[in-house]
């Protein structure tokens, strides 16, 4: 309809259904999120897309050592995420 604003929080959000609430009060309850761990293809996915020449992070790891063997590295990473999964904990070593 021209002339009409439908920019509103009602007309954006409740015409897709996101005013809907589960029972605690919260949005997007019902979205097909997957929780599980995180699978090798998405951590190889993560390396490559990590941008090398910027400083390492608080692990001291250069972005060009976790490139430099993507499928290695996703397969170490891929256990120390299932263990940390499993457990619930990160590993004190």
């Amino acid at each position: 309809m021209v002339g009409t604003d439908n920019t509103g929080y009602e007309d954006t959000m409740g015409r897709h259904g996101l005013e809907e609430r589960n029972e605690n009060g919260e949005r997007f309850a019902n979205l097909p999120i997957d929780v599980g761990p995180p699978t090798i293809e998405e951590i190889s996915m993560a390396i490559r897309q990590i941008k090398i020449g910027k400083a390492a992070g608080p692990d001291n790891i250069p972005a060009e050592a976790l490139k430099a063997d993507v499928v290695a590295n996703s397969r170490i990473h891929h256990i120390l995420f299932n263990k940390i999964w499993d457990e619930k904990q990160v590993p004190k070593d």
